[in-house]
């Protein structure tokens, strides 16, 4: 399983969790990846954030 919290403007928006069926399946490089993605993300979706 890999789980990575998605952050706008230090705020907690979402969380992309990948399952497996094998253990240990991700690696350091698929989490870079990831982050990478989410971040791609961030840029065309936007979250109203009330203060």
């Amino acid at each position: 399983m890999s789980r990575l919290h998605v952050e706008s403007r230090n705020h907690l928006i979402g969380v992309l969790d990948i399952d497996s069926p094998e253990l240990e399946r991700f690696t350091a490089v698929d989490q870079k990846a990831l982050e990478e993605i989410a971040q791609i993300m961030l840029q065309y979706i936007h979250f109203p954030i009330n203060k």
